[in-house]
């Protein structure tokens, strides 16, 4: 990471892997005894393990106490819920717009106020000695050569669709509750991470199904194959112990079929 010391706060472990705002100001403390003022806060809004929402509000408020810059990792939350980087306190906002934007390509935005535009956005003011060719219109700052083409126009594309999106947010966190209460009701299997939810990214432990691999002549892969018969695709192939999942989207209907494909595997092999 360009020779950056990076110090990290500790979650609070198994099973809920929650952060804690305040054990920000805890390594504040100990960078500054150590090495110096922090140059950077940066914070992952929701973690892509367990789907934790961090209490980005209240960090934000101990960077600003700290005239520490601050920076939200919006991967998994930009264009699906709504974000305010004034209530966050938000110096820097980061988005992935292959993730929620449907880009054709990788593709991510890096977004900030004006204040810090004119540092982070800066172009090239070098001149070679010999030709005086200058390269006004880079930007040292991002790396490489930055995306444009369809991956930008395809993410484009899906603004406006987003925007009511992100609308709809309450109705897609009450259809994950009731979808981990019926996950769980289904037999040895539970949620890890934050209750209550507050993010369609799930992370369930599955022993019934880990046991199920035991015996299985394809191991885990049984589990992403027996899915993939009821239609259902996007479960990480070879994995039962753990499995990371998302009905984020999907109508009432879907996550029935969902819910009944589980349930008939559970009980085909037990």
């Amino acid at each position: 990471m360009c020779n950056l010391k990076v110090v990290e706060p500790p979650h609070t472990g198994y099973p809920e892997y929650k952060v804690i705002a305040e054990s920000f100001q805890e390594k504040i403390d100990e960078v500054r005894k150590e090495h110096g003022e922090p140059a950077l806060i940066a914070c992952t809004h929701a973690d892509p393990y367990y789907g934790n929402i961090a209490p980005v509000e209240e960090i934000g408020k101990i960077a600003r106490e700290n005239d520490i810059p601050y920076m939200v990792n919006a991967a998994y939350t930009g264009g699906v819920l709504p974000i305010n980087m004034k209530a966050m306190n938000a110096d820097f906002l980061t988005v992935s717009a292959h993730k929620s934007m449907a880009s054709l390509g990788p593709l991510g935005y890096l977004v900030t106020n004006f204040h810090w535009a004119k540092k982070a956005f800066a172009t090239s003011t070098e001149k070679p000695d010999w030709t005086g060719r200058a390269f006004g219109k880079k930007i040292p700052n991002i790396f490489g050569c930055s995306v444009g083409g369809l991956p930008l126009i395809s993410s484009m594309m899906t603004f406006p669709s987003v925007k009511e999106r992100v609308k709809r947010w309450d109705e897609e966190v009450k259809k994950t509750d009731a979808f981990i209460d019926e996950m769980e009701d289904i037999g040895d299997i539970m949620l890890l991470g934050e209750r209550p939810h507050r993010h369609h990214l799930l992370h369930f432990e599955t022993p019934d199904l880990w046991e199920i691999s035991k015996k299985h002549r394809r191991k885990g892969f049984f589990l992403s194959e027996d899915l993939g018969k009821c239609g259902i695709v996007g479960v990480h192939k070879g994995l039962s112990k753990h499995i990371k999942m998302s009905v984020y989207g999907l109508s009432d209907e879907e996550i029935t079929a969902v819910l009944d494909c589980f349930r008939g595997i559970i009980n085909k092999y037990t």
